[in-house]
């Protein structure tokens, strides 16, 4: 199999485009690296593949005005010809983590929320369940204290497609599988 590792630059011509997204929602909770560049603070490797991947012409986005790197994040969504929308309208979300409040607002959707986290290692342990409720895998995603609250209070399944990136990787959560909080 070949590895994931396309240009940051050009994901959108290469022959690996979309992999890693696919890649991560095969297997939910792994961790999948995309970067051919290192990460830094301005340069959030893990979040653009995802958008790129992601992103196909007229889809409706909603970034929240409160991300630091909000207009870098509108920059890469324009070039993708995604659709600034309000998140009502939205079927992807790029959430800052202090904006949990307003994920009450879309668990009855189906909507792709993508979130920047200080890491994917090193958090409370999630537990990923599958369908029939056996335990898929444990994950260790940073999260804010809000966000675990909120997923402690209703721990049923919800239509909520998560990704979660945090520098050069990213990691997937379909809405196929539920999650727990230990």
């Amino acid at each position: 199999m070949m590895p994931c590792r396309s240009p940051i630059a050009t994901p959108r011509h290469s022959r690996a485009t979309g992999c890693h997204l696919r890649n991560a929602s095969g297997k939910p909770g792994a961790i999948v690296w995309v970067a051919s560049v290192a990460a830094s603070p301005g340069n959030p490797v893990g979040m653009i593949t995802a958008l790129t991947e992601l992103l196909q012409p007229d889809t409706p986005v909603w970034i929240d005005p409160t991300l630091p790197l909000a207009a870098r994040y509108a920059g890469q969504c324009a070039s993708l010809g995604a659709r600034p929308v309000a998140l009502t309208e939205a079927r992807v979300a790029i959430l800052s983590p202090a904006s949990v409040s307003t994920l009450s607002d879309l668990v009855a959707r189906a909507i792709t929320v993508v979130m920047e986290v200080p890491a994917l290692t090193g958090g409370l342990t999630l537990r990923l369940r599958d369908a029939s409720g056996g335990a898929v895998r444990d994950i260790t995603p940073q999260l804010p204290p809000a966000l675990l609250s909120w997923l402690r209070a209703d721990p049923a399944p919800r239509q909520l497609d998560w990704i979660l990136t945090s520098g050069d990787a990213l990691l997937s959560l379909p809405p196929r599988v539920g999650l727990q909080v230990c």
